[in-house]
């Protein structure tokens, strides 16, 4: 009998310190608010229309001179143009 409890204390207490420790965080969670926000019940806000805004790009340099331009679309999307004079 002591020989088996010397082999399974330390597996019995790590069984029981996350207990206590599951048990501790599932009753934290309800206490501090962190279920408050659920996106699914309609508490996200609203998004509201917005006018768009146009952007010019101008590229200055001397006469003959080609450039590689990289820029953001208006979804956001790498756009690149090679040897734009």
């Amino acid at each position: 009998m002591i020989r088996l409890f010397k082999r399974t204390w330390v597996p019995l207490v790590m069984v029981i310190v996350v207990a206590i420790a599951s048990f501790t965080v599932s009753r934290l969670h309800g206490i501090f608010g962190s279920n408050m926000y659920r996106p699914d019940v309609g508490n996200a806000d609203a998004i509201v229309q917005f006018n768009p805004k146009r952007v010019l790009y101008e590229i200055f340099g001397p006469p003959g001179t080609v450039a590689d331009i990289n820029y953001s679309d208006a979804d956001a999307q790498p756009q690149r143009v090679d040897g734009a004079t």
